[in-house]
């Protein structure tokens, strides 16, 4: 009810917005603003892009012959001509990027090419995202000094995470 209570949003996702009680019949349907030192973004824009890049993660994973390459590349550039139309520099710098490492492993006759396209885009969408958000890549080094100790304590060796995954 205006007048008599804050209502927050956001809250269970750990970052939040505050609308004032005197700023609720002002402002109708807003959601009020961040408080101090908290930035909010959306990332409603890189969403198709990202979507259509986890499709090509997929894609390749899944196969390896030669339309699954080419369509990969097709998706890739839709992704990254999608992303510029929407003013989205993350996903369209990732996008092109990448996109030498799918013409690499399709003109070249090597698994290995085929594994580096596999390996690099999530990599290379992790670096981007931890260009504009800081908290991103904080989290990212979370999971691999997690998962990294964890491969070692368990099988008593490093993690090569330079080598290829084998399907056999």
């Amino acid at each position: 009810l205006p007048g008599i209570f804050y209502e927050l949003y956001g809250v269970t996702e750990g970052f939040f917005s505050v609308l004032d009680r005197d700023d609720a019949v002002r402002k109708i349907g807003s959601v009020g603003s961040t408080p101090a030192f908290i930035d909010i973004i959306i990332f409603g824009k890189a969403m198709v892009g990202l979507a259509l890049l986890m499709i090509v993660l997929y894609l390749l994973y899944r196969s390896d012959s030669f339309q699954i390459k080419i369509g990969s590349i097709i998706l890739t550039i839709i992704a990254m001509i999608f992303s510029i139309n929407q003013n989205e520099p993350i996903v369209s710098t990732a996008a092109a990027v990448y996109l030498p490492f799918l013409f690499v492993a399709l003109i070249g006759k090597s698994d290995s090419y085929l594994h580096y396209a596999q390996k690099y885009l999530p990599l290379i969408l992790f670096i981007f995202l931890t260009t504009k958000e800081l908290w991103f890549g904080l989290i990212g080094i979370g999971y691999f000094l997690f998962l990294n100790s964890y491969y070692y304590f368990t099988s008593e060796s490093r993690y090569n995470w330079l080598k290829f995954d084998h399907n056999y």
